[in-house]
């Protein structure tokens, strides 16, 4: 059994929150066809009728996937009771499934953010967010788990933007499969919240062979930090605290932590959020990571040395991972470096150079592919 770790560090920069104020006309399609446009063609969910979305390059805006789709999934939207945008995708790529045009403010940075399910499980959405024609970030991939929805997000800035021309583009040029569902479409203002005097760095759970699902989480700095709660949800809505850590108190160097959830619900997808709070009362959320067991899926990367003093790195590959994106990313979260690196199958050993500009210092290696996230600590020292 193989565990896929969700773990987003495109959330707004650290130290800022999102504004709470929501920037797309109709993100949840409660309005039906409406306040945004397609390079696919749309088809009405017809009652008497199950085949609207034949053949690819079409998209239907309904509460339920199969009734548009007879071999679609049948479920509901995010929420449970409302629209979905459910899309048959095709082979061209760069098409936009969906876009918007919306005002910003110049020097602002903003989060966009989708909510994600596969229809059927063959060969998944490959997706990439787009705004103003330049594609942000790496594209990202829905699950072939058709009962699980996953949040994607990349950070764009504004600089002397007035409008912004956002969409979401198809990445993935196989015909067969590439059936997806969107919901909870987002693009919001990230600003400075009251700072709490903690910076977390990460936080992961990963499932072990006991099936226990151990959480570990790491601290830049902590300051009258008071403890952590741990909660934990099987349907990312209603979450419950599992546990109370106690916080360090003040600390300027890195701090680890960890707690092994021995009461993990078998066979079924957990949500976990890590709740920060300091001695005047005062909390804030992680973001949301996701385990979800993958029989077909193997994120076991391994690299050495992790006290780097040459510059080098070899890094194991596992047998079914083929193309991935290497980071080295600092203790305030910022990647320094990113390296896109495709390996023949054939080949499980890769050296990686790390370039010499990177100082010496504490950072975390992650490792993105498709199937999985890897994140290891490691040392960089460089004469």
């Amino acid at each position: 059994m193989t565990i896929m770790v969700f773990f987003s560090f495109s959330q707004c920069p650290n130290g800022w929150v999102r504004i709470d104020k929501q920037l797309v006309v109709n993100s949840d399609f409660s309005l039906g066809n409406y306040g945004f446009t397609s390079e696919y063609l749309y088809k009405k969910d017809l009652a008497t009728k199950q085949d609207e979305l034949w053949p690819e390059s079409t998209y239907s805006i309904c509460k339920n996937p199969n009734n548009v789709h007879k071999n679609f999934v049948s479920c509901t939207d995010f929420s449970g009771d409302g629209n979905l945008m459910v899309v048959n995708g095709a082979t061209e790529t760069n098409v936009k499934i969906w876009r918007q045009q919306i005002e910003v403010k110049p020097n602002i940075t903003y989060l966009f953010s989708t909510w994600i399910k596969s229809v059927h499980p063959s060969n998944p959405a490959t997706l990439q967010f787009s705004v103003n024609g330049v594609n942000l970030d790496v594209p990202f991939v829905a699950s072939t788990n058709t009962s699980l929805w996953q949040e994607f997000s990349a950070v764009w800035f504004s600089g002397s933007a007035t409008d912004a021309d956002i969409s979401i583009v198809n990445q993935n040029s196989i015909a067969s499969g590439n059936d997806f569902a969107l919901d909870n479409i987002s693009f919001m203002e990230c600003g400075p919240e009251s700072p709490l005097p903690i910076q977390l760095i990460l936080f992961r759970a990963v499932q072990n062979e006991n099936n226990n699902v151990k959480l570990t989480w790491t601290t830049a700095s902590e300051m009258s930090s008071n403890y952590f709660s741990i909660e934990r949800s099987t349907d990312c809505l209603n979450f419950k605290n599992i546990v109370t850590i106690k916080g360090t108190g003040s600390s300027s160097t890195v701090q680890d932590y960890y707690y092994i959830d021995e009461n993990a619900i078998r066979d079924s997808v957990l949500y976990y959020r890590l709740k920060q709070s300091d001695a005047d009362g005062r909390s804030v959320y992680s973001p949301i990571v996701t385990v979800e067991s993958m029989k077909t899926c193997n994120h076991n990367f391994q690299i050495k040395p992790t006290i780097i003093t040459n510059n080098k790195i070899i890094l194991t590959v596992p047998n079914n991972e083929t193309d991935f994106v290497f980071h080295i990313i600092n203790t305030r979260g910022e990647v320094v470096f990113k390296q896109n690196i495709t390996v023949d199958k054939d080949i499980r050993m890769q050296n990686i150079n790390i370039p010499e500009s990177i100082k010496s210092n504490i950072y975390f290696i992650m490792i993105k592919s498709s199937c999985s996230t890897f994140i290891e600590k490691a040392i960089i020292i460089n004469n």
